[in-house]
């Protein structure tokens, strides 16, 4: 049977959408679900999640090719019968832009504001004195030695398997990536936004939280500014 999930080609232009937005990539993941567009055939179409959340776009299309959107919050197009609103890959990707601009109208949860409750109050303290000059290559082997080091830790602390392992995994591959091209100041607050976002995905106490800031603080000395509470 044919496949109906998007192409590569396609998720990375949606990657590019969320970045122009202005929203963080990593809060938002892919998944499949049954189509609803015919009731004889079935067959799997891309969904993309606001995660922590509710809010969903889903990419349902025919067999000919053209996509029926279904999302919430919903878009001023959907507002309308969706079955009457046929789209072209152009005409998804405005529905989809539409969606975007809407999550922020929403009560998506602040990541930042829920750093607080994962992060003693001292973590805060020293970001605005780094200068964003970019990493040298000595200081990127160390960062890329360190996060591996912090993974295994989170591994073995947390017990992480499966689904849970593959985020972690996912989110400390985005960190090296990001040491390789971003300045100081930049990637200590993307560092800390991500370990926020592992902390909620994990659902950790408040005990385990306070571990996970601890491995951190260990792992990056240095190159952290998360002084001992």
């Amino acid at each position: 049977m044919k496949d109906y999930l998007l192409l590569r080609t396609q998720k990375n232009k949606i990657f590019e959408c969320v970045q122009e937005a202005g929203l963080n990539p990593l809060n938002f993941e892919w998944g499949e679900e049954s189509t609803e567009c015919n009731e004889k055939i079935t067959y799997a179409v891309s969904i993309v999640r606001y995660v922590h959340t509710d809010f969903y776009f889903k990419f349902d299309r025919d067999q000919f090719d053209y996509f029926y959107c279904k999302s919430h919050p919903r878009t001023r197009e959907l507002s309308i019968t969706p079955s009457s609103h046929k789209y072209d890959w152009e005409g998804a990707l405005i529905s989809f832009r539409d969606w975007l601009s809407r999550l922020e109208k929403q009560e998506v949860p602040d990541l930042w504001e829920q750093l607080k409750g994962y992060a003693p109050h001292e973590t805060y303290i020293g970001t605005a004195e780094i200068s964003n000059t970019p990493f040298s290559y000595p200081e990127v082997e160390n960062i890329l030695i360190s996060l591996d080091k912090l993974q295994a830790q989170m591994e073995t602390n947390f017990n992480l398997q499966g689904k849970q392992l593959s985020f972690v995994e996912r989110q400390i591959d985005y960190l090296k990536d990001a040491a390789k091209r971003q300045g100081r100041k930049d990637w200590v607050h993307t560092s800390i936004g991500v370990m926020v976002s592992i902390a909620v995905n994990l659902a950790l106490s408040p005990e385990k939280a306070k571990l996970l800031w601890d491995l951190v603080k260990s792992c990056f000395a240095i190159v952290l500014p998360l002084p001992a509470p």
